[in-house]
């Protein structure tokens, strides 16, 4: 049990350190200082779009996205109880399997500019959207 708690314990110790000082309310206040900016310093700042849609009203739309996953190892714990009885020891072992999946991670930005080439909207989906 202690070692199925410990293993708990250093998964969420390691899963802090993937994302570090990265947050999502960070995140969205640096989306928001790109309105009213031109979308020329972003493709400058941000490199080229991965896709590019047309709004509803006519405005551009540029779509910046990124994917990953990381597989999480499975692993097994036994831990075994004994007990002396006379001179015969008896014993029973447990088995705890955990792990043996993939967490994945996304985050597609959705930049909205019109023909003034100036910012208008900056969206964002997706699990994975931190700075």
């Amino acid at each position: 049990m202690i070692g199925v708690i410990m293993r708990k314990v250093f998964l969420i110790f390691g899963f802090m350190l993937l994302v570090g000082c990265q947050s999502a309310a960070q995140f969205e206040r640096n989306m928001l200082t790109w309105r009213g900016q031109s979308i020329d310093a972003m493709v400058q700042q941000w490199g080229y779009p991965q896709g590019e849609l047309t709004s509803p009203d006519g405005n551009r739309v540029y779509v910046y996205s990124s994917s990953g996953s990381y597989n999480v190892p499975q692993t097994t714990t036994y831990n075994t109880t004994s007990n002396l009885i006379g001179n015969t020891i008896y014993s029973n072992t447990y088995a705890t399997t955990d792990g043996g999946y993939t967490l994945h991670f996304s985050c597609s930005v959705y930049v909205e500019f019109g023909a003034d080439k100036i910012i208008k909207n900056v969206t964002w989906r997706g699990n994975n959207c931190v700075a």
